[in-house]
């Protein structure tokens, strides 16, 4: 736009913020990404009555808390007639997701315990 009014000046600057925002995307993440046009590609009917109507996901950078990949995801739902939106959340960074992994880890390989609360 900035070309077709002749502000070459703030067409420059854009320019030179390319890298900057690049960066910024990379460690703090995009935002939310709109796939609703991909909606297409579905079947039309995925169940009897229900129907996405929008989906977005929530684009993590490295730098961004941890959490689940379903925080991330936003639906938008027809169930006969009435519209559920669910709104993307907070998207699960890659480094946000390593912090507590020595704890996922130690629970997973950890001892079994029964209703007892016996050790096996």
């Amino acid at each position: 736009m900035q070309l077709a009014t002749r502000d070459l000046t703030t067409a420059f600057d854009h320019l030179v913020n390319i890298p900057a925002s690049l960066v910024g995307a990379v460690l703090n993440g995009y935002g939310d990404l709109d796939l609703s046009s991909l909606l297409s590609l579905l079947p039309s009917d995925l169940f009897s009555g229900v129907s996405l109507s929008s989906i977005e996901v929530a684009m993590p950078g490295l730098l961004s808390e941890g959490g689940s990949l379903f925080n991330a995801l936003g639906l938008g739902i027809d169930l006969s007639g009435v519209t559920l939106t669910l709104d993307p959340g907070h998207a699960p960074g890659a480094l946000g997701s390593l912090v507590d992994l020595g704890q996922e880890l130690a629970e997973a390989i950890g001892p079994l315990h029964c209703a007892g609360g016996r050790s096996f």
